[in-house]
């Protein structure tokens, strides 16, 4: 099941959205969205002082955000001695 929420609510084309109101989105607190704008983590535009985000850089954010397949090497199947 995908815990995230579907982007509904912040499909609006041309409206912007404040840090408070993506943190309750994906379920962080608001430091955690400043501080993966301020580290260049998340994609956002800053106005002024402030960040903001478009409904694009939310779905770039989801992007980033699933989960990413895992791969491992492939296990010898060859027994060590002992």
């Amino acid at each position: 099941m995908n815990s995230t929420p579907q982007a509904g609510k912040f499909a609006e084309p041309g409206r912007t959205y404040t840090a408070p109101e993506i943190s309750e989105f994906f379920r962080v607190g608001t430091e955690t969205v400043w501080r993966k704008c301020r580290n260049r983590e998340w994609p956002h535009m800053r106005i002024g002082r402030h960040y903001r985000f478009s409904a694009e850089n939310i779905s770039e954010i989801q992007q980033l955000l699933a989960p990413q397949p895992v791969s491992r090497a492939p296990r010898s199947r060859k027994r060590q001695p002992l």
